[in-house]
């Protein structure tokens, strides 16, 4: 119930102490002209810019799904499991031709690829976890696997990796698979930006990105280092916004 006594002046003031939650003084700046000699109309104003600015601010919460089953003309991509050890060892894990730039090296038997895999497995379950292992319809082998490396929660953006066996390069097989993995994070889970980076000397994986819409945005020189060279590299950033990809 309002307070009948309350001034126009008061009745604002706490107006804006209960929009905010706080007591005391509330100091907000604001590009409107306000006339000194009228404290009502100072106060709705602040009010006024406090109500745009609080909604400007709120973002919607990231829609998180984990890796549910995404499908495409030629690919169906589901989570990994154990039972993928021995494809996954034979088709790229264990060949140093895949992993020249990557951040692992080449798996050395098959317990090595099971290891990792139980790694995955156990993630699996948990609703901000995006890793798919990419399957080719055609044959139902599993050929790579992609997904997000880390999320930015505050920001809603997000990072990219894959790889994939040599035997399937240069078809379009990994933009077809990154494109799916694109669709659903901006249109299903609602980030906001996109972000990929590779070796420059890795040509295929920077054409993958901009196959997939991306746009080149620098490179970070001798940004990482890798143990097996004994040296550091440069990586070439890409990225794609929810707004580039909704045009």
């Amino acid at each position: 119930m309002d307070n009948i006594d309350e001034t126009p002046e008061q009745a604002a003031v706490r107006e804006l102490h209960e929009e905010c939650n706080v007591s005391g003084t509330i100091i907000i700046k604001t590009s409107e002209y306000v006339d000194p000699y009228d404290d009502t109309n100072f106060i709705c104003i602040i009010l006024k810019n406090f109500r745009e600015v609080n909604t400007m601010a709120e973002l919607r919460p990231l829609n998180h799904t984990g890796s549910v089953r995404l499908e495409t003309e030629r690919l169906i991509l589901r989570p990994t499991s154990i039972s993928d050890a021995e494809q996954m060892y034979r088709n790229w894990a264990s060949d140093p031709e895949v992993t020249k730039y990557l951040s692992w090296p080449p798996h050395a038997n098959i317990e090595v690829t099971k290891s990792v895999l139980a790694n995955w497995d156990s993630r699996n379950e948990n609703p901000d976890y995006y890793h798919w292992g990419i399957v080719l319809k055609e044959t139902g082998e599993i050929i790579g696997t992609g997904g997000i490396i880390s999320i930015n929660e505050k920001h809603q953006s997000t990072d990219l990796g894959y790889c994939m066996s040599r035997a399937y390069w240069g078809k379009g097989i990994m933009s077809e698979a990154v494109a799916a993995m694109i669709k659903h994070l901006f249109n299903t889970v609602g980030f906001n930006r996109i972000f990929a980076c590779h070796d420059p000397e890795n040509v295929g994986s920077g054409r993958v990105m901009q196959k997939c819409g991306m746009i080149f945005e620098g490179i970070q020189r001798q940004a990482h280092y890798r143990p097996r060279s004994g040296g550091f590299y440069d990586l070439a950033f890409y990225a794609i916004l929810k707004s580039d990809y909704n045009q």
